[in-house]
């Protein structure tokens, strides 16, 4: 075989820079979280509206990737996603819709509640984004901090 001559610019990733940004979703999946085998969603966010001082073209190949815990313990993310995205809860006892920044249900008291994951193809929240080691501590990720209306 010859040896080949390849350009890796094209292949970078693209860190945002720390900031609030708006988000569209790029790719979502359901799955089970690797340790503890809890279901999860697994978001590819595409940062757009960019805070003052940055730039579409320092943006335009970024990719961030976040997990949401659909666990018990761990609903605060999604409902503040939910919040951010300005989508309700479904009380699963009534069927009454509340704001998602509501620990339960205004008519009936219930903390069950019901959504629909393909809320996310369409939301478009702001996150606060930030550069951050990985888990490894080997490279830089962008991780969203939370989100916010």
């Amino acid at each position: 075989m010859a040896k080949m001559r390849l350009d890796y610019t094209e292949s970078q990733r693209q860190l945002a820079p720390d900031g609030e940004y708006s988000l569209r979703c790029k790719e979502k999946k359901q799955e089970l979280s690797k340790t503890s085998k809890q279901p999860m969603l697994t978001i590819d966010w595409l940062p757009f509206d960019p805070p003052s001082g940055v730039t579409m073209d320092q943006i335009e190949k970024c990719s961030i990737r976040t997990w949401v815990s659909l666990a018990p313990n761990a609903l605060f993310t999604l409902k503040n996603l939910m919040h951010a995205s300005g989508v309700p809860c479904e009380c699963a006892g009534c069927g009454n819709n509340y704001e998602a920044n509501l620990d339960c249900c205004s008519s009936c008291q219930s903390a069950l509640f019901e959504f629909d994951p393909d809320f996310i193809d369409s939301a478009t929240p702001k996150a606060l984004v930030a550069i951050e080691k990985d888990q490894k501590g080997e490279k830089d990720v962008n991780v969203i901090k939370k989100y916010f209306i």
